[in-house]
C-alpha cells in the first residue's frame, strides 16, 4: 500500500426503514385523539423526512411532542433528522428520552450509538451497539455499525466477526461487504478483499464507498489504471467526497502524473480545506517534483492541522535534508520517533534512499529555488 494512501472506509449509515417500520407500530396503536394527532404529525415529518426536508421534519416531530412528549417514535425520529443534520447531541439527546420511555428499543440504542461512533465516542458507540444487539439478536445492521466501530479502533479480529454475522444475517448490506473487504485489504488478502468489493458494487451500483475502497485495493496491488477507474466512479457518484480526489491523485502520482495529481489534490483541499492527508500528499508530489519551497509549504499546513502527522513530518525532515537544513531535519525525524518508536527501521530506510540520491556537494542551491 501506498505510504501516504489508506483504503477509504464506509461510514455508519441511519435505519431510517427500520425506525420508520418502528413508528408504524405507534401510528397503528394510537387510541385517544391526542396520540391521534402525535401520530398524524410524526407521519408527516418521516415523509419530510425520506425527502432529505429535514427542517419540516423537525417542526412536525415538535408539534407530534407538544401533543405528546412521552412518545418515544416522535424522538426517535427527531433524533434522526438531528443527526442527518450533524447536531449530535441534538440526536442523542432525543434518543435518550426515546430509551428513558422504551428501555427496550433496539433501535434507539442503534441510532445512539452512530451518533456517539461520529463523535469519535467509540466505548459509548460498542456499549450502544452491544445493547441493541442483545434486545435483538438479529439486528444485522447494528452487527454492521458495531463491526465498522471495531474497524476505527483497529480490533480488525472483532470488526471481521461482526461483519461475517451481519451478513449471515442479511446478504444485502453493501456496507457491511465494503467493511470486510477494507479488513482483508488490511490483511494483506486482497483477492478475497476484491471478491467483498465487487459484491458490494452487485448489490448497490451507487455506493461511493465502495467504489473507494476497491480503488484502494486496486491501487495496493499494481492496478493504477483500475484504481483511477473506480475512484473516477466514486467522484461522479459523490462528487463533494474529497477523499476519492485525495487518493486519485495519489494513483496519478504513482504513474508519474504530477500534473493530474497536483489538480487532485487541490480539488480535495477546495472540498475540504482541513484536509491534512490531501497537503501531505500534495507535498509529496511537489517533492517528487523538484518544487521544495512548495513541498515545504504542504507539509507544515498538514502538521498544523494534524500535529500527530508522523508521514508530514518524515516528509518535511526529508525535504529539508535534501535542501542542506540537516539540523531542521533531525528535528523533524526527532519528532517522528517521539510520535512512533517502532519506526525507526522504515524512518531510516526513508533518510538513507533519499540520501542515496542526493550529490556529494552541497544540494541546498539544486532544490531550494523554484521556477
Amino acid at each position: 500500500m501506498s505510504s501516504d494512501l489508506k483504503p477509504l472506509l464506509s461510514r455508519p449509515y441511519l435505519l431510517m426503514s427500520t425506525a420508520l417500520l418502528f413508528l408504524s407500530s405507534w401510528i397503528c396503536s394510537a387510541q385517544s385523539p391526542r396520540t391521534i394527532s402525535a401520530s398524524s404529525y410524526l407521519e408527516r415529518g418521516n415523509e419530510w423526512q425520506r425527502k432529505g426536508e429535514l427542517d419540516r421534519a423537525i417542526a412536525d416531530f415538535n408539534i407530534a411532542l407538544t401533543f405528546d412528549p412521552d412518545f418515544a417514535g416522535a424522538h426517535l425520529s427527531r433524533g434522526l433528522a438531528y443527526q442527518s443534520k450533524g447536531n449530535f447531541e441534538g440526536a442523542i439527546a432525543d434518543f435518550d428520552k426515546a430509551i428513558q420511555i422504551e428501555p427496550r428499543l433496539a433501535e434507539a440504542y442503534f441510532n445512539r450509538g452512530n451518533a456517539n461512533h461520529m463523535k469519535g465516542n467509540w466505548q459509548a458507540a460498542l456499549a450502544d451497539f452491544n445493547k441493541a444487539v442483545e434486545i435483538k439478536p438479529r439486528f444485522a445492521a447494528a452487527y454492521s455499525s458495531r463491526a465498522f466501530t471495531h474497524l476505527e479502533t483497529r480490533n480488525l479480529g472483532a470488526a471481521l466477526a461482526d461483519y461475517d454475522r451481519a451478513l449471515h444475517l442479511n446478504r444485502r448490506q453493501a456496507e457491511a461487504y465494503v467493511g470486510r473487504g477494507t479488513i482483508k485489504h488490511l490483511q494483506g488478502h486482497l483477492k478475497e478483499a476484491l471478491l467483498d468489493l465487487d459484491k458490494a458494487i452487485k448489490v448497490n451500483p451507487q455506493s461511493a464507498e465502495a467504489y473507494g475502497a476497491r480503488a484502494s485495493a486496486r491501487q495496493t496491488e499494481g492496478d493504477l489504471d483500475g484504481a483511477i477507474a473506480d475512484y473516477s466512479r466514486a467522484i461522479a457518484i459523490r462528487p463533494g467526497l474529497a477523499e476519492p480526489h485525495s487518493a486519485r491523485g495519489s494513483a496519478f502520482r504513482e504513474l508519474g502524473k504530477l500534473r493530474e495529481a497536483i489538480d487532485d489534490y487541490d480539488k480535495a483541499l477546495q472540498i475540504n480545506p482541513r484536509f491534512a492527508e490531501a497537503y501531505n500528499n500534495r507535498g509529496y508530489a511537489w517533492f517528487v517534483s523538484g518544487k521544495l519551497d512548495s513541498a515545504i509549504s504542504d507539509f507544515d499546513k498538514a502538521i498544523e492541522i494534524d500535529p500527530s502527522f508522523t508521514l508530514a513530518y518524515c516528509n518535511r525532515g526529508l525535504t529539508e535534508m535534501i535542501q542542506g537544513r540537516q539540523a531542521e531535519a533531525e528535528q523533524d525525524f526527532s519528532k517522528v520517533l517521539r510520535l512512533a518508536p517502532g519506526k525507526k527501521a522504515w524512518l531510516d530506510a526513508r533518510i538513507n534512499e533519499v540520501r542515496s540520491r542526493i550529490p556529494p556537494s552541497s544540494s541546498h542551491e539544486q532544490g531550494g529555488q523554484e521556477n
